[in-house]
């Protein structure tokens, strides 16, 4: 158990490492991804909170005409 929680932690370090490495060398197009990133997020949560109204409603007024 310790060694596999030792291995997850060594891949978790390489990947924050090589994460700052790509940052540095290109800072340009880690922004560009970031920035898709969260506008895709955000249309996602838009989306997700347009059904969640949908559905609400519609149990609302299957409850009040029942």
């Amino acid at each position: 158990m310790l060694k596999e929680l030792g291995i997850v932690l060594a891949w978790i370090f390489v990947g924050a490492v090589g994460a700052e490495l790509i940052r540095k060398s290109s800072p340009k197009i880690v922004n560009k991804v970031g920035r898709k990133s969260r506008e895709g997020i955000s249309n996602l949560k838009e989306a997700f909170m347009v059904g969640y109204e949908s559905a609400t409603h519609r149990q609302e007024t299957a409850k009040v005409s029942a």
